[in-house]
């Protein structure tokens, strides 16, 4: 029985570190044996339910449309599926939901963070070792896993640049499936994330 009942405590720290879900529910040390099988069905349910759903959303979410390549700064242009955990109106409030989400999923932060200006939004901080750019706003242009605060109208094409909305941005992905597997993952915490798709100037900016 003891052979038996450590034999399961293994497969479980496997299945503990290999599911987000699940981390925090297995830490607990069962009392006996009937405990690990209850809690290792548990975590082949919860592995099941994610499979499931990433097959469903894969399915929902479109293919990026198709580039034109004749036409003139192509090149210079990249779609990218953008993962927006959430947006508000008001600094603090964006900042704090971003530091909660940094702890509950342990996605690193972008290095550099904006400031903000009650006139424009994001800027980058007047000391910013970016001179040309300092003061001023520049969106995340590239792909990255990282989260980071935006202002939201570059992502979103029917929203002025005059909008201060501001947004928690947990990803730019050009693969599908890694952007629907981080777009599950930040809606377990924030059930109002999205995926768009955003195409993004990558050209030079001097």
């Amino acid at each position: 029985m003891l052979y038996r009942s450590l034999s399961i405590f293994c497969i479980l720290l496997v299945a503990c570190q290999s599911s987000e879900t699940t981390t925090e529910a297995l830490l607990t040390i069962p009392k006996d044996s009937s405990d690990f099988k209850v809690q290792n069905e548990l975590v082949v349910q919860l592995n099941r339910e994610d499979s499931l759903l990433m097959e469903s959303e894969l399915l929902q979410v479109p293919d990026f449309p198709e580039k034109n390549s004749d036409e003139i700064g192509a090149d210079m242009r990249q779609n990218y599926y953008v993962i927006i955990a959430d947006t508000a109106s008001n600094f603090d409030t964006i900042s704090r939901r971003m530091e909660r989400l940094h702890l509950l999923t342990k996605i690193p932060k972008a290095g550099e963070q904006f400031i903000y200006d009650p006139k424009d939004g994001l800027i980058m901080p007047i000391d910013s070792l970016d001179e040309m750019f300092s003061g001023s706003y520049i969106e995340r242009r590239y792909k990255g896993e990282d989260l980071s605060l935006e202002m939201l109208h570059p992502y979103i094409d029917d929203i002025s640049n005059k909008d201060l909305t501001m947004a928690i941005i947990a990803g730019l992905y050009l693969d599908k499936k890694e952007a629907v597997k981080r777009w599950i993952t930040t809606r377990k915490y924030f059930p109002q994330s999205q995926i768009v798709i955003s195409e993004m100037y990558i050209g030079c900016l001097n």
